[in-house]
């Protein structure tokens, strides 16, 4: 942080050394290994620090800095230029936004590119990977519920099934080892057929790029279980050590979804 302020000084205070900063870019920009190295560099460094930070939050992250664009740049520009909104302007190519004065500049004079180009390849990126048929609305209230599709609702789930095996008394990992699950009733049959379609349900998201799919299926699942847990008697049944292995397998997958989603279960609430 310290060298990229330093440098910014001399920047913005230097005209020689400003001149050699923007021909870096640009020679960077095209993939000089000369200074593609040491920007490499940089990047291991920094990716270093930030991880220690990302690490104690939990979070599985997808590296997408403003290199991650740089392929999509090209045809941006290109379909812009199709659609006839890209014009020359001092050297640069630029495009006119409507009620603004400033102009959106997509190749700079010099051939570089600047923040507006790679924002508008994330921006494209972005709308891309969202399902387009779907509004979204922000609340606090609604995402905080702990009734209906909410992730308090379903962490609530997790917990009641962690008690129910532990009311029982019973070593789940000894019962995994000697019992085995029946599906003779329908409730458990539907939450049975629901728990093999994990597989399915996680490439279908991922190869729609549509998370909200295990989300459906997470609800869908806990709806089951609710169906599964008031018609089917668990803890001092005939048929305890099934139901117990049902559960312990609906809490397995229930795991296994908040990870891919990003999200810590609990055990008590």
């Amino acid at each position: 942080m310290l060298l990229y302020r330093q440098s910014k000084e001399k920047f913005d205070k230097d005209p020689d050394f400003k001149e050699k900063a923007q021909r870096a870019v640009v020679r960077l920009q095209g993939g000089d290994p000369v200074y593609v190295k040491p920007w490499l560099k940089i990047c291991e460094i920094s990716r270093t620090e930030c991880s220690k930070v990302i690490n104690r939050l939990q979070v599985d992250l997808e590296e997408k800095g403003e290199s991650f664009y740089k392929p999509y740049i090209a045809n941006v520009i290109t379909e812009l230029d199709s659609m006839g909104l890209v014009e020359q302007h001092e050297g640069a190519r630029v495009v006119r936004v409507k009620g603004f004065k400033v102009l959106l500049m997509l190749v700079k004079s010099d051939g570089g590119f600047n923040y507006d180009t790679t924002d508008m390849a994330a921006l494209w990126y972005a709308d891309l990977r969202l399902n387009r048929t779907m509004s979204f609305i922000f609340s606090y209230d609604q995402m905080l519920s702990d009734k209906g599709d909410t992730a308090v609702c379903l962490l609530y789930t997790h917990t009641r099934i962690y008690s129910i095996i532990q009311k029982s008394g019973k070593d789940i990992g000894e019962l995994k080892k000697i019992g085995k699950i029946s599906l003779d009733i329908a409730d458990e049959r539907a939450l049975g057929l629901l728990l093999l379609q994990f597989a399915e349900t996680v490439e279908k998201a991922c190869t729609k790029l549509l998370p909200n799919i295990l989300c459906e299926y997470l609800y869908n699942l806990s709806e089951h279980f609710t169906k599964f847990y008031t018609n089917c008697k668990v803890n001092g049944s005939a048929e305890v050590t099934s139901r117990l292995l049902l559960c312990e397998a609906k809490a397995i997958v229930i795991r296994k979804c908040f990870h891919l989603l990003g999200i810590t279960p609990v055990y008590k609430m």
